[in-house]
């Protein structure tokens, strides 16, 4: 009687421990489609996040990633709204789509790494028109399609973006787009025009090492590829054109960081002011930005309330060039120092009562450029000694 009681109890024990470990094993499971499995995050047109275990967390109409999402998607169904990436990873496969915008207005999508999906970000409206979709300063990398616009929304603005080893970079299919200040870079195709009527503004973006930077068919070609003279195009790296000249029409004696000819298209449309370096647009004070074209790659730029300071690198022995653009708001008239050698610039005649542009050329290896007021020389050389007398006084205090 013992012995089977004993046999019944140990069965039972056996059974209950069998369920609770599935049930465990389901709900990890379950927990794990939300970051690991395809099921998508909704941002539902109530305001709501499903499932309710998303990292994502909500603030009035600002939702921001709390962590990364693998093999995973966003799925945006709510207008008037923020989608703040705060840096995190978005990450899943061609057989996927990563972010996707459906029949809502007024949307900003930004700060996120999106990689490896067949359409990495999707604004899709098969009904209706959407407007005002913003897709700013994320990374987006590895997929199929990197940015496609449907034909249902208008007015979207992409700007500020990394956008790089798509096989299509930017696909437009709507109207009244502008593009403008991202990198896009090592896609097979750059930026592509999928509709008839598919129009918009596309400028000051870096185009590098595409191997098709544009693609479209002539009737669906009706876009604007610079900011006019002397804000200019784009910088395309196949372009195979000089600088010589400057001006509006590029037939006035001196250099501007323009190209004297056009970067053409097959069917004879043009930006008309291709830029001969890369773009980059700098935040001097929340209200001031200090805009560059050069062939260097530019790092540590700051404004110290006095003077502008950035590196320059190149290929060691190679001419580099800069032109700068500088708000007359933060400095009035100029003196420009290579590793403390003053170099000779050229105020363009392009300058205004707001901006100044400034050409000038150094030698590449690593070099600090620091443009400056006309101050008198005694206070030139207190410019450059303060900051060597607050390393010593550092080092010395490291000493004591």
């Amino acid at each position: 009687m013992r012995r089977t009681v004993f046999t019944s109890f140990t069965i039972l024990s056996l059974l209950v421990i069998s369920c609770m470990s599935g049930l465990v094993f389901i709900t990890q499971t379950a927990k794990a489609m939300v970051y690991l499995g395809p099921e998508p995050v909704f941002i539902r047109a109530d305001g709501s996040i499903y499932p309710l275990t998303a990292p994502i967390r909500r603030d009035g109409n600002t939702y921001t990633l709390t962590d990364d999402i693998i093999n995973g998607s966003i799925v945006i169904g709510r207008a008037n709204i923020v989608l703040d990436g705060n840096g995190h990873v978005l990450q899943g496969d061609s057989l996927y789509e990563g972010l996707i915008v459906r029949y809502s207005d007024n949307v900003t999508i930004k700060n996120l790494n999106i990689k490896g999906f067949g359409k990495c970000i999707f604004l899709n409206g098969d009904r209706g028109e959407f407007h005002d979709v913003t897709i700013a300063s994320n990374n987006i990398t590895d997929g199929t399609y990197g940015i496609e616009v449907g034909s249902a929304f208008a007015n979207t603005v992409i700007f500020g973006n990394n956008i790089t080893n798509n096989n299509i970079g930017i696909t437009l299919q709507s109207y009244n787009n502008v593009v403008f200040e991202n990198n896009i870079a090592d896609n097979e195709r750059g930026i592509c025009f999928g509709e008839p009527g598919c129009n918009g503004w596309v400028f000051h973006n870096n185009f590098l090492n595409n191997t098709f930077p544009f693609n479209g068919e002539p009737e669906w070609f009706n876009n604007d590829f610079d900011a006019d003279y002397p804000s200019g195009g784009n910088y395309w790296s196949d372009y195979n054109g000089t600088d010589s000249f400057g001006g509006p029409f590029q037939n006035e004696t001196g250099r501007d960081g323009i190209g004297d000819t056009g970067y053409m298209f097959a069917w004879g449309s043009s930006d008309n002011y291709p830029l001969m370096g890369k773009f980059s647009d700098f935040t001097a004070t929340p209200e001031l930005h200090v805009q560059t074209v050069c062939n260097s790659t530019i790092s540590s730029f700051q404004f110290n309330g006095t003077a502008i300071r950035f590196n320059v690198i190149g290929e060691s022995g190679t001419d580099g060039f800069c032109r700068i653009c500088v708000p007359t708001a933060l400095i009035s008239a100029y003196r420009v120092f290579v590793n403390g050698t003053e170099v000779s610039s050229s105020l363009l005649p392009c300058s205004n009562s707001t901006h100044s542009y400034l050409y000038f050329n150094y030698t590449h290896s690593t070099q600090e450029v620091i443009i400056i007021p006309e101050f008198p020389s005694f206070l030139i050389l207190l410019l450059f000694m303060t900051p060597t007398l607050s390393t010593l006084k550092v080092c010395r205090r490291k000493r004591r």
